[in-house]
C-alpha cells in the first residue's frame, strides 16, 4: 500500500481541457462532467476503451470499476467511454458485431457508458488517449492524470488494489492553492515578448511573483505576465506562489532561438486560427497531436501534426486512402531579413510503409489558389530536417502551407517543430535525403546526433575551422566558447549541415 501512496504523489497532473457532456447508452440520460464535478464536488473514474480491444476486456472482466464505484460511489463517478472513432455500431457495446462482448453486463453495471469518442475532449481528445484502455482519474478541482497500470489495480490483474489507490488519489489530489507549475513554451522568439503563466488551483488572495534570468523585465508580479529576451540562450524561470494554503515555487527554462515562427504542436491552441483543406472530400485530414503523449514527435516530444494514408475501420480492416488534405498556418509577419530560412521536421510514422509525399507553399492568403509551391518531398522511416530559403518573401505577410498528397495505402505522414528562422541554415536544403537530428540546439557541454550510418561529427567555427570532432554520436563540447556554429554529420550517405548555438 506504501507503493500506491508513493505513485498517488508522483502523479503528473494535467489542467482538463473543458467540460463535457454525454448520454448514458443505458438509461438515455445525459450525463454532465461539469455537474458531477462543480456541483456535486465529486472525482471522476473514466475507461476510454475500445469494444474490439482484448486488455480492456479483461479490465471489463475484473470488476475493477464496479468494485471503485461501489465502494467510493459518494466521492467518485465512475464513467466508461467507447472512444475509438472508428467504432460506429452502437450495437458492439452490447455483444453484436466486432466486439469482445456485452459490456453492459445485460444492462446491469453501476455505471454511465458513453458511446461518444467526443467524451475524451475533457482530457483534450482522443489524442489524450495513449492506447485502449486509457484510465484516468480526474479530480474534483479539474486536474487529470493516467492511472492504468500493475501499480493501480486497473489492467489484467487481480484488480484488488484499486480503490485503496483511488482512495490515496482522493487524499493527495491537487487542492486550492496548490501552484501545479509554469505554463510557458519550451521555445521562445528573440526580441518578442513570451507569456508566463501561473497555474495553481484557484484561491482567494494568491500572489504570484517572477524572476526571469536574462529577462526584461527581470522581475513581474501577476498571474499571467511577458517578459522579452535580446540574447539566444537557455534562460531559467522562477515563480514563488503565496497564499493562505502555504508558499511555493515552481522552476521552469526556456530557450530563446533566433526565430521569426516557431511551432512545435505542444499547445495544440496555438493552431486553433489555422485552415484545414479536406481537398479529396473523405472527411478525414491532418490531426493534431496524434499519438501525443507516446513520445512520438522529434526529439521525443509529444506533439506533432499528422495526416493519414489509410485507416483502419469499424470492422478492424484496413482501407486505402488517397489524401489530398493541405493546412496553412495562420499569418506570419516576416521582418526584413535576408537570412530567412523555413525549417520542419519530417516522417513516415510507419517503419515499412512509409513513403508519404507532400508539397510546401507559400501563401498570401490562407487558400489553394493563392498558395506558390516552393518544395516537395518524399519522407523517409526516421525523422529528417529540411529547410528553404525564404529570403524572397521578406517583410511580407505570408501563411506556410503542407499538402499531402500522392501518397496511398502508407500509414501516416508526420510534420514537427516548423521555424523560419533569422539566420540561414547551410547545407539543408542540398543533403535533404539525409536522416539527421541533432540536439540539444542550443547545447552547452554535450551534443548528440542521430544519423544513419554515421561516420563523423565535426564543430566548425564560423571561419570553417573544426574546433571538435567525434566518430560517436555524441561530441565533447567542453572547452569550446559560447557562440554560434556548424555542424558538420558524415554519414554512409553523404554529409549533412546544420546550424548550432553553444550556450554555457
Amino acid at each position: 500500500m506504501a507503493l500506491m501512496g508513493l505513485a498517488a504523489n508522483a502523479q503528473t497532473w494535467t489542467p482538463i481541457s473543458q467540460h463535457v457532456t454525454g448520454t448514458d447508452f443505458l438509461t438515455g440520460e445525459t450525463v454532465s462532467t461539469q455537474e458531477i464535478m462543480v456541483d456535486s464536488g465529486k472525482a471522476l473514474l473514466i475507461d476510454y476503451s475500445a469494444t474490439w480491444c482484448s486488455w480492456c476486456w479483461v479490465m471489463h472482466q475484473n470488476g475493477v470499476l464496479e468494485a471503485v464505484q461501489e465502494s467510493l460511489g459518494d466521492q467518485v463517478q465512475v464513467i466508461w467511454v467507447e472512444a475509438d472513432p472508428s467504432t460506429t455500431n452502437p450495437a458492439e457495446i452490447t455483444g453484436t458485431g466486432s466486439t469482445r462482448g456485452d459490456w453492459t453486463n445485460g444492462g446491469t453495471v453501476p455505471y454511465p457508458i458513453i458511446n461518444d469518442y467526443n467524451f475524451t475532449n475533457i482530457t483534450g481528445g482522443t489524442s489524450s488517449v495513449d492506447g485502449y484502455p486509457t484510465v484516468v482519474f480526474i479530480s474534483s478541482t479539474g486536474y487529470w492524470c493516467s492511472v492504468y497500470g500493475t501499480d493501480w489495480g486497473f489492467g489484467p490483474y487481480s484488480g484488488s488494489e484499486a480503490v485503496t489507490a483511488i482512495t490515496n488519489l482522493i487524499a493527495n489530489s491537487p487542492k486550492p492553492g496548490d501552484l501545479m507549475g509554469i505554463k510557458c513554451p519550451a521555445v521562445g522568439k528573440i526580441n518578442q515578448p513570451v507569456t508566463f503563466i501561473a497555474d495553481y488551483i484557484p484561491i482567494e488572495g494568491a500572489t504570484a511573483e517572477w524572476t526571469f534570468q536574462g529577462g526584461n523585465p527581470a522581475t513581474a508580479t501577476g498571474d499571467t505576465v511577458t517578459s522579452t529576451f535580446d540574447v539566444v540562450g537557455t534562460y531559467n524561470v522562477t515563480l514563488n506562489l503565496t497564499s493562505d494554503a502555504g508558499s511555493y515555487t515552481k522552476n521552469a527554462t526556456i530557450t530563446i532561438m533566433p526565430y521569426a515562427y516557431y511551432m512545435d504542436f505542444e499547445d495544440e491552441t496555438e493552431c486553433d486560427n489555422w485552415t484545414y483543406i479536406d481537398a479529396d472530400g473523405d472527411g478525414r485530414n491532418w490531426s493534431l497531436g496524434y499519438l501525443r503523449g507516446q513520445g512520438a514527435g522529434h526529439d521525443g516530444s509529444n506533439g506533432l501534426i499528422g495526416s493519414a494514408s489509410t485507416y483502419r475501420n469499424s470492422s478492424g480492416q484496413w482501407v486505402a486512402l488517397t489524401p489530398d488534405n493541405w493546412f496553412f498556418t495562420d499569418a506570419i509577419e516576416l521582418p526584413d531579413n535576408d537570412n530567412l530560412t523555413l525549417t520542419w521536421f519530417e516522417k513516415g510514422q510507419d517503419g515499412t510503409y512509409f513513403a508519404e509525399k507532400y508539397r510546401v507553399y507559400v501563401a498570401t492568403a490562407p487558400t489553394i489558389d493563392a498558395a506558390t509551391e516552393i518544395g516537395h518531398y518524399t519522407t523517409t522511416k526516421n525523422w529528417v530536417k529540411r529547410a528553404i530559403p525564404l529570403g524572397d518573401y521578406k517583410g511580407q505577410t505570408v501563411y506556410l502551407g503542407f499538402r499531402h498528397y500522392g501518397s496511398t495505402d502508407m500509414f501516416y505522414l508526420d510534420i514537427d517543430d516548423i521555424a523560419v528562422s533569422l539566420e540561414a541554415v547551410v547545407g539543408i536544403n542540398s543533403v535533404s535525403d539525409i536522416t539527421m537530428s541533432v540536439y540539444p540546439n542550443p547545447a552547452s557541454d554535450k551534443l548528440s546526433v542521430k544519423a544513419e550510418g554515421l561516420r563523423q561529427v565535426d564543430i566548425l567555427d564560423i571561419a570553417g575551422r573544426v574546433v571538435a570532432t567525434s566518430t560517436t554520436n555524441t561530441v565533447d563540447l567542453t572547452g569550446i566558447s559560447n557562440g554560434s556554429y556548424i555542424v558538420r554529420v558524415v554519414t554512409n550517405e553523404g554529409t549533412a549541415i546544420d546550424r548550432l548555438s553553444i550556450v554555457k
